[in-house]
């Protein structure tokens, strides 16, 4: 090995040690991580027993034998209130918060977040995981940190929760004027995250490339809009396109077989097409599995549509469609219009009878 060499091998290797210096936690944050750790890996045995289970019987066993988290929760308040100054209080309210919404313990922890930890660096994850709570608990919380926390991870994740906030009310609402209202609300908040936060990432993920799928969603996927022409092959392996059906209305369903909700809709859904046979309207599906994967699914539970096989839940088309939970339903009507979009049969229904 030559001088050089040598040089930037001791430089490598110091470069490792302080790396792993620096990333080997404190005895107080090991504390903290192991009453967390130890409540997931329980939660990570039940799951895999799930999955193991052969029979409905088994698997509804499992998902009843969920570990409550209010106990390890307790504990890691408890740490926090006594360790209030350290960097490892900050760890454990990131993962009560995340882990215990919608408890006495989570509730606990989203006071502390509102209070005593307003202003840190740290809270990122925990702020943006906000967005799934309901915007009466936590809207006060997230502007708050818009205001008075400098830190531009948490600006940015308040930012993007008040967003996400906006859009679920402006889905919900049921008059024109709030929906007016959360549309044009949550498209400038998403629109901020994209501008001067356009660099901020929290959990590996860039909020402003979530953002800008969802300022597509808005502008591109709401009632009243054309729905974008999918292209790609079916369980059979068959290429075909939406716009080939144009001149008839279709419903189109995203579905995995991992949703047990699709399992018992994808019925419903075809009785209702069925009943709206005068309409003429198509019922096809997009599936968050491989074609072998959308086959056996159909088989198993008993149902069949025309359906394109997406090869995972990050496919391409339901990326374009931007689909966040299953079922989404879409109705769209002869000229690829979108008259519907939920995850709800009965307003389906509904809009079936509209149609022309």
């Amino acid at each position: 090995m030559n001088c050089f060499s040598s040089i930037i091998f001791a430089l490598v290797i110091a470069t490792d040690m302080a790396s792993a210096q620096e990333a080997k936690p404190s005895a107080l944050e090991a504390e903290v991580r192991a009453i967390m750790e130890g409540y997931d890996d329980s939660v990570r045995a039940n799951t895999l027993k799930l999955i193991a289970a052969k029979t409905e019987q088994e698997r509804a066993t499992f998902r009843a034998s969920v570990p409550a988290v209010g106990s390890a929760a307790q504990r890691v308040l408890a740490f926090i209130s006594a360790h209030r100054d350290d960097p490892a209080a900050i760890v454990g309210l990131n993962w009560v918060i995340e882990r215990a919404a919608n408890t006495t313990e989570g509730d606990a922890a989203l006071n502390l977040l509102g209070t005593q930890f307003l202003t840190q660096t740290g809270m990122a994850p925990a702020v943006k995981s906000l967005q799934y709570q309901a915007a009466a608990k936590v809207e006060a919380t997230l502007l708050a940190i818009r205001e008075k926390n400098t830190h531009r991870q948490e600006r940015a994740s308040a930012t993007y929760a008040l967003a996400v906030q906006q859009f679920q009310k402006f889905e919900s609402a049921i008059d024109s004027s709030a929906t007016n209202e959360g549309k044009t609300r949550a498209m400038e908040l998403f629109s901020e995250v994209t501008g001067p936060y356009a660099d901020v990432v929290v959990d590996n993920m860039k909020l402003s490339e979530s953002a800008a799928q969802m300022l597509f969603e808005l502008a591109n996927l709401t009632e009243g809009c054309t729905a974008p022409d999918i292209e790609g092959s079916d369980s059979e392996g068959v290429k075909f396109n939406l716009k080939d059906y144009r001149g008839q209305p279709v419903v189109v369903v995203f579905w995995s077989d991992g949703c047990h909700a699709c399992h018992d809709l994808m019925p419903m859904i075809a009785q209702q097409v069925t009943a709206a046979a005068a309409k003429r309207v198509v019922l096809l599906g997009v599936s968050g599995d491989t074609a072998e994967g959308a086959k056996a699914s159909m088989a198993s539970h008993h149902f069949s549509l025309r359906t394109w096989a997406d090869g995972s839940t990050g496919g391409s088309i339901q990326r374009l469609y931007n689909i966040r939970r299953y079922p989404t339903i879409y109705l769209l009507d002869a000229a690829g219009g979108i008259r519907y979009k939920g995850s709800a049969v009965a307003p389906l229904a509904e809009r079936m009878k509209q149609l022309p």
